[in-house]
């Protein structure tokens, strides 16, 4: 690949040092590491964006600390093995993980508790990404029906695409014809400026904030609030979040406290299928919206 490609070959070169880099010196916290009740991970949230734009959401005011830590991982299919393949049996098997994403597909779901695949039935034909509301119902669903030791809920937002301007950065990756956002190529590539791309990304995790909210206020016990991983916006010459990469960037996030209301107030919905369920075309289609597949 590397001969046939003598423009982007050096760029290459860079990326397959830096992931044999990562795999050598892997550094992070794993969730298991910590006590915990409800976790929320917000996928793709850099510690920076959080700390500048959760303060502007009513629900900082429920936060008890936001200190920043560094993620097992830089990539979601990454965090997922080291999490839930590789953790402590004793802990992952009291888990049930509620699922926005395909990628839990490759781990061994035997392991936990339980699974609710959200991303197989309420992924948004518009955006090609799961809902954040869809989440939230079928976590509470969850919570509520199910007797594990803790939860894992995890939203595909801050992670492009960003829901409050669909259209805004498909023109890279598929002929601007919709259906992706692949933000982070663009600004490598110069198509659009750093300053508006983070208040979009900013947008997005605002959003997903009024449920965490909900969340918050329908499960008891303590809340972690935390990111499989950020996103690296030039930082070492490394754009997204490629897998195995040691840049700090791309692993430093936000990790909360809160403690939960328990005020039960949240009416769950039976859910809407968007599709019977995803097969591997749609899947891939699924993975393209996050930015995974060309």
């Amino acid at each position: 690949m590397l001969a046939s490609d003598p423009v982007n070959a050096p760029r290459n070169f860079y990326d397959i040092g830096l992931s044999a880099l990562g795999r050598r010196i892997s550094y992070g916290r794993n969730i298991y590491d910590e006590e915990w009740d409800v976790l929320i991970i917000l996928d793709a949230c850099r510690y920076d964006l959080f700390e500048e734009f959760a303060p502007r959401h009513d629900v900082y005011e429920r936060f008890e600390s936001v200190v920043p830590i560094y993620s097992c991982a830089s990539a979601t299919p990454e965090w997922l093995v080291k999490t839930f393949d590789r953790g402590p049996d004793e802990l992952v098997s009291g888990t049930f993980y509620i699922s926005s994403t395909g990628f839990v597909t490759e781990i061994d779901a035997t392991r936990l508790y339980g699974i609710e695949e959200v991303w197989s039935y309420a992924v948004d034909p518009e955006y090609g990404v799961t809902r954040p509301g869809a989440v939230t119902n079928a976590a509470i669903k969850s919570y509520r029906e199910t007797d594990a030791d803790r939860y894992v809920i995890h939203y595909v937002q801050p992670h492009a695409p960003f829901l409050h301007c669909p259209g805004k950065y498909d023109s890279v990756g598929n002929g601007g014809e919709g259906g992706t956002q692949n933000v982070w190529r663009g600004l490598q590539e110069g198509r659009y400026e750093r300053d508006e791309i983070w208040q979009d990304y900013g947008q997005n995790l605002l959003g997903v904030l009024d449920e965490v909210e909900t969340v918050i206020r329908n499960v008891e016990g303590t809340v972690v609030v935390t990111s499989d991983h950020g996103n690296a916006m030039g930082e070492w010459f490394v754009y997204g979040h490629p897998k195995h990469n040691p840049v700090p960037a791309v692993k430093r996030v936000p990790w909360v406290l809160a403690e939960g209301a328990g005020r039960d107030d949240f009416e769950v919905r039976e859910p809407e299928h968007v599709a019977t369920g995803l097969g591997e075309q749609d899947l891939g289609e699924h993975l393209r919206a996050l930015g995974y597949r060309s």
